[in-house]
């Protein structure tokens, strides 16, 4: 734990930290100390300038404007804790950016998967804001003199410690960033799950946890189309299409479709044949059959259950397959029963087939 590290840590820098405490103290208040770099940095970590580091634009990365007096040490120390700044930028910038839902212009338009990203990232920020004010609080405690310890001293090997975590977090945020960028809907989905296949328990873990919050609008899609047979995709992030022209009596060849490119990867293309015939079947009998009454037994039989069981989330493909078969074989039946009772099928067929043979004897 981070409080460990530092409590393992206090032995092996005291002696440095008690024996700098004189000459920090006597320095022109002008020049640099490790108690500006501190202040410093804490500000970069909010992706703000500070006094003696701003941001390069060229390079992408915050610079010190001097190093006179700085140890090679604190510099390479400096470099690698503004890492965290530069990191932060990405993220926050991303996150916050404003988005119009309906803008013409698609940079500005946010589907409901991105603005899921865009949440679980600020949720993710808001515990690293935490961290920020204690960190400020401990940047105000005094330099220890030689007869004092320096348990509450913020030194840069100690921020060092306490900003490890927050690094790595920050890091795969980046990262993910970086995967979003160009993409919507179910095709940002697989960008986000490509980063979840990891050797290292907490990446796998910790990318799972954003993308299931991401993934939330898509599984909401699945449930509505499977039980209802109704699309809610305002912004064409769904992976079944409808083109709504065409004729209900070529409702079954021409109104849905699958498109490949919004499929999730973590949903195969098997399990997405059969969400795509349940919600298709549930249309046909409701535009061609118009029957619809029936409805309500396959969501109150079906859909509470599968609430209960948590299908419609991220990392839980399993029971949403097994969901899913079960609405369709449930909708399936219903199909035949309604083509054979109603509509007298048998008969129809009866009938086409003495016309064939028919034909053909004649």
């Amino acid at each position: 734990t981070t409080a460990s590290s530092i409590a393992h840590i206090d032995t092996q820098i005291a002696t440095t930290t008690l024996g700098n405490a004189s000459r920090l103290r006597n320095l022109d208040p002008e020049q640099l100390s490790e108690a500006s770099l501190v202040r410093d940095l804490i500000f970069v970590f909010q992706g703000i300038d500070g006094r003696f580091l701003k941001y390069n634009e060229v390079t992408s990365k915050y610079q010190l404007t001097s190093t006179s007096g700085i140890s090679a040490a604190a510099q390479q120390l400096v470099a690698r804790l503004s890492q965290l700044g530069v990191l932060y930028k990405k993220v926050q910038t991303y996150a916050e950016k404003p988005m119009e839902a309906n803008s013409l212009s698609p940079a500005l338009r946010a589907g409901t998967v991105e603005q899921s990203f865009q949440a679980a990232l600020r949720n993710e920020l808001s515990d690293f804001y935490r961290l920020i004010a204690v960190l400020e609080s401990q940047a105000h405690q005094p330099l220890p003199s030689a007869n004092e310890g320096s348990s509450q001293y913020l030194s840069l090997r100690r921020l060092i410690v306490w900003t490890a975590e927050p690094l790595h977090r920050m890091s795969l945020m980046a990262q993910l960033v970086d995967a979003a960028y160009g993409t919507s809907g179910g095709a940002l989905l697989t960008s986000l799950h490509k980063n979840c296949e990891h050797g290292d328990p907490f990446t796998s873990s910790f990318v799972a946890h954003i993308v299931k919050q991401a993934s939330e609008p898509v599984f909401r899609m699945i449930n509505r189309w499977i039980f209802h047979g109704e699309l809610e995709d305002a912004y064409g992030e769904f992976f079944i299409a409808v083109t709504e022209k065409v004729p209900d009596v070529e409702l079954w060849q021409r109104r849905y479709r699958l498109r490949s490119e919004m499929l999730p990867s973590f949903v195969d293309q098997d399990l997405a044949e059969v969400i795509l015939r349940t919600g298709k079947s549930i249309n046909f009998l409701r535009c061609c059959c118009h029957s619809e009454a029936w409805t309500d037994d396959l969501r109150y039989t079906f859909e509470a259950a599968a609430t209960e069981q948590s299908a419609f989330t991220y990392g839980n493909i399993e029971t949403l397959t097994e969901v899913v078969k079960n609405a369709a074989a449930h909708v399936g039946r219903k199909v035949t029963d309604t083509l054979m009772m109603d509509f007298n099928l048998k008969e129809h067929w009866r009938v086409c087939c003495t016309l064939s043979f028919t034909i053909v004897e004649r």
